[in-house]
């Protein structure tokens, strides 16, 4: 992510998507594209950030982008956590904080994403 260097690294804090689900995925922070659920670390600097998370339902194309707001707090560690209906599509995620084991995701509202004709999808933060 942008602004993070060695002079600040003690400050920033670090988020596990790895948990979650295969099926879910961080797709951008603050609207800055990230790479597709090839990463499952992230280093997030202090502040409010939004985290556009992805869901693959039954293999299908990714259903209902969601933003999630987290207020992040320096040198913490953050985890992100599925929640899905079961025999359904419907899923959500949330964001908890290990240390407090508290979840830290202050709302949740649907993702603006739109698709080019070379088929990326881009989203934008709220």
């Amino acid at each position: 992510m942008k602004g993070i260097d060695q002079s600040n690294e003690s400050q920033v804090a670090t988020l596990n998507a790895s948990s979650a689900s295969p099926a879910v995925f961080v797709h951008s922070i603050d609207g800055e594209a990230i790479g597709f659920g090839l990463q499952n670390n992230f280093q997030l600097l202090p502040g409010r950030r939004v985290l556009t998370i992805l869901g693959n339902t039954q293999m299908m194309l990714y259903a209902s982008p969601t933003n999630v707001v987290v207020n992040v707090v320096p040198k913490r560690r953050y985890q992100m956590v599925l929640r899905q209906v079961p025999r359904t599509p419907e899923w959500s995620v949330e964001m908890v904080d290990i240390q407090t084991n508290e979840r830290a995701d202050s709302h949740q509202s649907p993702a603006n994403c739109t698709r080019s004709l070379a088929g990326n999808l881009s989203c934008t933060a709220n």
